[in-house]
């Protein structure tokens, strides 16, 4: 295993006085209990990385008994691309940032422009296409912001219903707004009046528990994305853009100087308000 990245994560850890133990490609924490599972891209040159189907079963699992020590998984490409993001995630989830309380907190639809950039400083994906976006603000800056997409038709037992899927959800560096997830997604209930929203979390953070607690039903796992991360600049593309864009299918493309990566997939959630 190259080294340089999960020691990276370990000084990281140690520098912020977090308690671990290191074996392999794992890192337990051991207040509170959480396991970092580390993914080194430049292990052994190109090769493929495959997701642990296991992994996946024992999550769907966990989530249908409501039960599960938190895993996490980090990618050498991503602690390179979203570094600050990352380790803004981890303190927050170990307790050691600020903590807010989002009924201190006032609730307002925000602009494109702050959301996407609210969004690129602090979800590890990034802004990603919307038409709801809302913020929480404390003491006049943004603290936190989630945004929705528009309705599409989605045919359940019940009949056909207006469903929107919940995008993005983020908070502000390593702060913790607790309650602002319920916040901000009451104030869209209250202003658009959905008939169920659909959302996912993303296995290799969250067993998605914050959604249960929402109100929120699982729904299912999606298949797992496959991704080829360029062994030296740590560039990840999506197989699925490489076989639709022809200029990965030049000469000049070499596979052989990619890691072929397959993430967890996501989990599916669903909450309707039909009798709204």
């Amino acid at each position: 295993m190259n080294t340089s990245f999960p020691l990276a994560l370990c000084s990281f850890l140690e520098s912020n006085s977090v308690e671990y133990s290191f074996s392999g490609s794992r890192i337990t924490i051991l207040h509170p209990t959480l396991t970092i599972k580390v993914v080194s891209i430049r292990e052994d040159g190109a090769k493929e990385i495959e997701a642990n189907t296991s992994f996946q079963i024992e999550i769907k699992s966990a989530v249908n008994s409501g039960h599960k020590e938190q895993v996490i998984t980090i990618y050498e490409d991503l602690w390179q691309a979203k570094n600050e993001v990352i380790k803004s995630r981890l303190l927050a989830i170990l307790g050691k940032g600020e903590v807010i309380f989002a009924r201190k907190c006032t609730v307002a639809a925000i602009s494109a422009e702050s959301a996407s950039l609210f969004l690129e400083n602090n979800h590890l994906l990034g802004s990603a296409r919307c038409r709801y976006r809302y913020g929480l603000f404390y003491k006049k800056s943004l603290v936190a912001v989630a945004t929705f997409s528009q309705a599409r038709p989605m045919t359940r037992e019940s009949g056909v219903l207006s469903s929107f899927e919940w995008v993005r959800y983020a908070s502000l560096g390593s702060a913790r707004v607790v309650g602002g997830m319920g916040r901000l997604m009451d104030y869209f209930v209250k202003m658009v009046e959905p008939q169920e929203i659909m959302t996912y979390a993303d296995i290799d953070w969250s067993c998605g528990n914050v959604y249960k607690k929402l109100g929120f039903k699982f729904a299912g796992v999606t298949n797992p994305i496959e991704f080829y991360v360029h062994i030296k600049t740590m560039k990840r593309i999506s197989v699925k853009k490489i076989r639709s864009d022809r200029k990965y299918r030049a000469p000049e493309f070499n596979k052989d100087d990619y890691t072929l990566i397959v993430n967890s997939g996501n989990l599916k959630f669903l909450r309707t308000f039909a009798l709204l």
